[in-house]
């Protein structure tokens, strides 16, 4: 079972941490952000990215996927799996969280994987219309320039995957930008294999990684229910 952290400390107490420990290969406590930082190297890193964040990705994603193929079932799950991971990416690549550093995330690491997302616009757009669209309300977003219309479609032929449908014959529509959420997937699952190539021989890039990696394990300052604190 795995379990997570909430902080009801004092101000003068250093919040606690819930993060990875190299040594055991699991999460556990920390006392302070600065004793998990003396704890990690960059082995740790990358052992966190291969075996718990990749990992994840496809124990998420691919079961997901087979029921969508059976039964029909997790039409907007599917891509809504995907995109938190390239957040959370994102804030590892930048050391803090931003739509901008999960745009660049997708620019510099999926453009490895394919060479569309070398297009810094369309990585933008991708990230708006799907990541935003699915996290905050029930669909993709639905843009609008100079009165043109754009919309989206999720697919299930990999070959049609970021195709950009002209001629869509949908009232109203100038545009579709397609998705495939497995051949996402699949490019996120290699991306991060990228990532880590570099991260091996950055110092800059793991001092972001621990950043970005303590604004998920450090312990929030939430009001916690009299029910927890009993």
């Amino acid at each position: 079972m795995k379990y997570g952290l909430m902080s009801f400390s004092m101000h003068n107490i250093p919040d606690p941490v819930w993060a990875y420990d190299q040594i055991i290969n699991d999460f556990r406590l920390f006392s302070t952000e600065q004793e998990w930082k003396d704890h990690l190297d960059v082995s740790g890193a990358i052992s966190y990215l291969k075996k718990h964040l990749q990992k994840s990705l496809k124990d998420d994603f691919y079961p997901a996927y087979e029921a969508y193929k059976s039964r029909g079932v997790g039409f907007f799950a599917l891509p809504r799996i995907v995109f938190p991971y390239i957040t959370f990416l994102g804030t590892l690549l930048g050391g803090r969280e931003s739509s901008k550093y999960a745009i660049d995330y997708m620019n510099k690491y999926l453009s490895k994987v394919n060479s569309t997302f070398g297009d810094k616009e369309l990585c933008d757009f991708i990230y708006r219309v799907y990541r935003h669209g699915l996290s905050h309300t029930n669909m993709p977003k639905v843009s609008a320039e100079n009165g043109k219309v754009f919309g989206w479609r999720i697919v299930f032929d990999d070959s049609q995957h970021l195709n950009v449908d002209t001629t869509p014959g949908i009232s109203g529509k100038s545009a579709l930008l397609s998705i495939s959420p497995k051949k996402l997937a699949d490019e996120v699952v290699c991306s991060i294999d990228e990532y880590i190539r570099d991260l091996q021989t950055e110092t800059a890039l793991f001092d972001k990684f621990k950043n970005g990696f303590l604004c998920m394990a450090t312990a929030s300052r939430l009001k916690i229910p009299r029910c927890l604190r009993q």
